[in-house]
């Protein structure tokens, strides 16, 4: 990468007073090249106890901005129902590279704990409904922007390899590529065209991806932590509904019932054609970007995000 390509902060570095020392983005970029995109994290410092996490990639910096938006409104909740965040200490984007230094939090993955403390499951499975319900009813950024908090790319399973095909700048656009999509679908099963219409749903947090892999469990302290917010998204309601009704997992399929997530219309139209959306071989249907982010030329060849291989989600009853 060019030395001379500008840092672009997101989330600015956490100072001295703040009682941390944040790398300077030099060094956190050069490390991170050198560690390759084949694992996009690294721990700093290399040697001795770690003191933080740092991610990177192609949007990762938005990851970051959403993180430290709940971050902040975690430290003020009153319920006891916000999970633990870890704290964003510097988020950034250099040329096509995003990246987000956070705090490094040494504890096993609920995914992990599980697999040799099978008992804990009654604590945690209530642990992580109450959260996901509290993402979920997290007030909104007024800015009436869609995705990551501040915009950007959205992650979720609706779309091919869970990634919109560029960012969306306001719901209106992003209604018009779902239609787009869903007419594709219809037509592909011969079947009449439903739109959906957002203009009669709110806009909410939609965490799309609350799989056991992606929240910590302290033993010690019987306390959870949310960790990585790549599906976490300002959108309307159908997504957050769609996300956990027609989500692939089981577990996350019960997280469902258990908030009473109520089935919508728009929901029902999306649902009916992602098999067919997902093998379509474009993911545009003839749509162009819209004040999209320029990302510039990856420094690897590669675009930076990989797909997870997961399977596309279905409308199906709990297993």
């Amino acid at each position: 990468m060019d030395p001379q390509t500008p840092i672009v902060t997101v989330v600015p570095p956490v100072g001295p007073d703040g009682g941390v020392s944040v790398p300077l983005a030099s060094e956190i970029v050069r490390l991170c090249l050198a560690n390759g995109l084949d694992r996009p994290s690294v721990l700093y410092p290399t040697t001795g106890m770690p003191r933080f996490f740092i991610k990177y990639g192609r949007g990762v910096e938005e990851q970051g901005c959403t993180q430290d938006y709940v971050y902040r409104h975690a430290l003020q909740d009153a319920t006891g129902s916000a999970p633990h965040v870890p704290r964003v200490y510097y988020a950034f984007r250099c040329g096509a590279l995003g990246f987000v230094v956070m705090e490094y939090v040494p504890r096993p993955t609920v995914q992990q704990w599980l697999a040799d403390h099978r008992e804990d499951a009654a604590v945690i499975r209530p642990m992580i409904a109450s959260a996901v319900d509290w993402i979920l009813k997290l007030p909104v950024p007024g800015d009436g922007v869609v995705g990551p908090v501040g915009g950007g790319r959205i992650m979720h399973i609706f779309f091919k390899d869970q990634e919109a095909p560029f960012p969306f700048p306001d719901v209106g656009v992003l209604q018009q590529y779902v239609n787009r999509a869903i007419r594709w679908g219809a037509t592909v099963m011969r079947e009449p065209f439903t739109a959906v219409d957002f203009g009669t749903e709110p806009l909410q947090f939609c965490d799309s991806d609350p799989a056991d892999w992606n929240f910590l469990f302290d033993p010690s302290s019987r306390t959870l932590w949310r960790v990585d917010y790549e599906h976490v998204c300002v959108l309307p309601a159908s997504f957050a509904a769609y996300a956990l009704i027609c989500h692939h997992e089981p577990e996350i399929r019960r997280l469902a019932l258990v908030l009473n997530v109520s089935h919508t219309a728009n929901m029902e139209a999306m649902a009916r054609y992602s098999r067919e959306i997902s093998m379509c071989s474009t993911t545009t249907f003839g749509m162009k970007p819209t004040g999209a982010k320029s990302f510039g030329q990856f420094p690897f060849g590669s675009s930076g995000r990989v797909s997870n291989g997961r399977k596309r989600p279905q409308l199906h009853p709990l297993d």
